[in-house]
C-alpha cells in the first residue's frame, strides 16, 4: 500500500484528538482498508510521544495486554501522550478494561489521548454500546472510493469497478487468479 497517500480520516482523527481530550477515539472498518496505515500516519504527525501496539497475534491476548500498554503510556503522561491500540476487539473483555482505565484516566490532570482500531464491526459495536456509551467518537474507515484509488494508485475507473476499493490488493491486479484468491481468502 502507498503509505504516502493520506485518507481524509487521518486529518479528521488528528483534529479531533487535539480538541476532544475527554473522549476515546475509535477507528473501525473492514480489514485491508488502511486503518493501520492511517494510525501510522497519525502517529508520525502527532506532536508528542506515541505508544502504538497491535493485538493482532496468533492467540488472542487477555485484558492484561491493554493494561500493560496503557500503563506504559500513562507512565510518560503529558498533554501530548497518545496511545494507539490496533485490533483491540481481539482482546478478551476489551471494552470493560478500556472503560475502567478510561474512567480512571479522566481524573488525571493530563489524561493520555487514546485511539482504538478494530476491524470486526460487530465485536467493536457490541463493546462500544455495552460499556463505552458516551465515552467515544467513532470514525469509519471504509473501502476506498474511485477518487482515492485513482489518486493513490492511478487506477482507471473500469479497473476500480471490477477490482473494488481494496488498496492491499493493488499489486495483484495484473494476476486475476492471485487477486481473486486474496479477496476470497
Amino acid at each position: 500500500m502507498d503509505i504516502s497517500y493520506e485518507r481524509t480520516v487521518v486529518h479528521e482523527v488528528l483534529d479531533s484528538l487535539k480538541t476532544n481530550r475527554n473522549l476515546l477515539h475509535i477507528l473501525v472498518g473492514p480489514r485491508q482498508v488502511g486503518k493501520t496505515t492511517a494510525a501510522i500516519q497519525i502517529s508520525k504527525k502527532w506532536p508528542g510521544q506515541v505508544f502504538r501496539e497491535s493485538a493482532d497475534q496468533p492467540l488472542p491476548p487477555g485484558p492484561e495486554w491493554i493494561r500493560t500498554h496503557w500503563d506504559r503510556a500513562a507512565a510518560k503522561r503529558n498533554e501530548k501522550t497518545l496511545l494507539i491500540l490496533d485490533e483491540v476487539q481481539k482482546v478478551l473483555g476489551w471494552s470493560e478494561v478500556v472503560k475502567s482505565l478510561w474512567d480512571s484516566e479522566q481524573t488525571e490532570s493530563n489524561p493520555i489521548k487514546v485511539l482504538l482500531l478494530g476491524s470486526s464491526s460487530l465485536l467493536m459495536q457490541q463493546g462500544l454500546s455495552e460499556s463505552l456509551s458516551g465515552r467515544f467518537l467513532l470514525f469509519r474507515c471504509s473501502h476506498w472510493d474511485y477518487r482515492e484509488m485513482n489518486t493513490a494508485f492511478q487506477i482507471e475507473f473500469k479497473r476500480w469497478i471490477f477490482f473494488g476499493g481494496y488498496p492491499g490488493s493493488v499489486p495483484m491486479m495484473d494476476n486475476q487468479e492471485l487477486w481473486a484468491g486474496y479477496i476470497r481468502d
